[in-house]
């Protein structure tokens, strides 16, 4: 699917006949908007009231949640069964904890390393879902000393995450010597 996604952006419709999908799909106009259960575009962009109900999916084995993919450039997030989710979100088959697994890869990387990560995933609220466990786990052992958590544990530059970020190869580098509560910065 995601081979054939930028032949999908670059094709052209009919403007007379068809509706363009926000993915770039094509459908028939007569299409637009005629059920809102059943969505035709990929991305469901063509009913508009669907859009409100997406968290339905999950118990939902039907083409319209099976076979639609989630509006990535608004922020969504693929559960992978049709449900899509917004930051700070959780998916209900638990998909977005294993796309955290992926992300930090913590069996690979050093203890104190890992203890480094946990504290820049909380700072950066890069992934919303972890807050939780941050908040119950990682956060009252260091009871509000983060600088200096960051200065002991951390290395000098920190990649978050550890996979490319872009295209396969843009990477996203912190530095532990900026502090993190400065008021010269808000």
């Amino acid at each position: 699917e995601e081979v054939f996604r930028f032949v999908l952006e670059m094709n052209e419709c009919d403007d007379k006949n068809e509706y363009r999908c926000h993915q770039g799909q094509c459908i028939p106009k007569s299409l637009f908007e005629d059920d809102h259960l059943n969505p035709d575009c990929l991305d469901r962009s063509d009913e508009v009231a669907i859009q409100t109900n997406k968290n339905f999916c999950h118990q939902d084995p039907s083409f319209r949640c099976e076979e639609q993919s989630c509006r990535v450039g608004q922020g969504e997030f693929s559960c992978g069964d049709g449900q899509c989710i917004n930051e700070f979100e959780r998916c209900k088959n638990g998909r977005h904890l294993a796309y955290f697994e992926s992300v930090v890869k913590m069996s690979e990387i050093p203890i104190p390393y890992q203890k480094c990560l946990e504290v820049m995933l909380f700072l950066t609220k890069a992934l919303g879902f972890y807050q939780d466990l941050c908040d119950t786990e990682v956060l009252p052992e260091f009871n509000g000393m983060l600088n200096d958590v960051l200065r002991q544990i951390c290395p000098k530059t920190v990649q978050l995450p550890q996979l490319p970020l872009l295209f396969g190869h843009v990477r996203l580098i912190y530095t532990n010597s900026q502090p993190y509560f400065d008021p010269s910065r808000v």
